[in-house]
């Protein structure tokens, strides 16, 4: 099983406001998650397939190619 990580977690580790999570969830954005009752969970293995999925390789891009 995938270590499960707290909003908290998630957040210290992207280096982003816990709101901000909060924000893409209601906008539909951002890593996929668990709703345990109140509690939220995020997968490590979903957050790290979102930064995947959202990389940007700026040289790929000067060359006119998308990432």
């Amino acid at each position: 099983m995938p270590r499960m990580m707290s909003e908290s977690e998630v957040a210290d580790w992207l280096k982003l406001a816990p709101e901000t999570l909060r924000t893409w969830r209601a906008r539909g954005k951002g890593p996929a998650y668990s709703k345990l009752g109140d509690a939220v969970r995020y997968s490590e293995d979903d957050v790290k397939s979102y930064l995947e999925a959202n990389r940007v390789d700026p040289a790929r891009k000067a060359e006119g190619v998308q990432s």
